[in-house]
């Protein structure tokens, strides 16, 4: 197991309890292939019980996975050109964002240098999801000149950090995908 953190997030004083426990409940769900500490302000459906939903994406600011799950991406894109051809497989990757075909392409080209993208395309060829919280423990401070890959100001994504210590966590069993969730993540 491994969790990453990245220079610029500030993190809400349960993250580590949050990660630890998903990776020791998730381990055993192959069709899990991470855990992020990320989370937008979503609105959730009425008496929604659990403090995890399901993305078709996943988010690199402080997130984990397994080595089982790290080892098996294709991390040279092989199959690229089917994929570049078939209008379908582009518009259903497109729904962890609109702007992963661009990314991917420009990681192929060599105008990027993103491991990531290549995760999130191993992500979606494998049918896989990503474990996000409802309340973010993660937040990203580093949009601004100084940054290395964001240069410009952006609220984008600025969220609400969990503020609650809370240290349970109530995690959903069955990995199935909430389209009412993923519609608000997409956007």
């Amino acid at each position: 197991k491994v969790i990453v953190l990245e220079d610029d997030l500030m993190f809400s004083t349960n993250f580590l309890a949050f990660m630890n426990d998903a990776l020791n409940f998730y381990a055993d769900k192959k069709k899990v292939l991470s855990i992020s500490g990320y989370s937008f302000d979503l609105k959730y459906p009425a008496k929604y019980a659990s403090d995890v939903a399901f993305s078709l994406r996943f988010a690199s600011w402080g997130w984990a996975t397994w080595k089982d799950r790290w080892v098996e991406v294709d991390w040279e894109v092989k199959d690229i050109n089917s994929f570049r051809w078939n209008l379908f497989k582009q518009l259903t990757f497109t729904l962890g964002g609109s702007d992963l075909c661009r990314m991917l392409y420009r990681q192929v080209h060599g105008k990027i240098d993103s491991w990531a993208i290549r995760f999130a395309f191993h992500q979606y060829k494998n049918g896989l999801v990503d474990v996000f919280p409802v309340k973010s423990k993660v937040a990203n401070i580093g949009f601004n000149p100084q940054a290395t890959h964001t240069k410009s100001i952006s609220t984008r994504f600025t969220n609400e950090l969990d503020t609650t210590g809370k240290s349970s966590f109530v995690f959903l069993k069955n990995v199935k995908i909430n389209w009412v969730i993923v519609a608000q993540f997409y956007r």
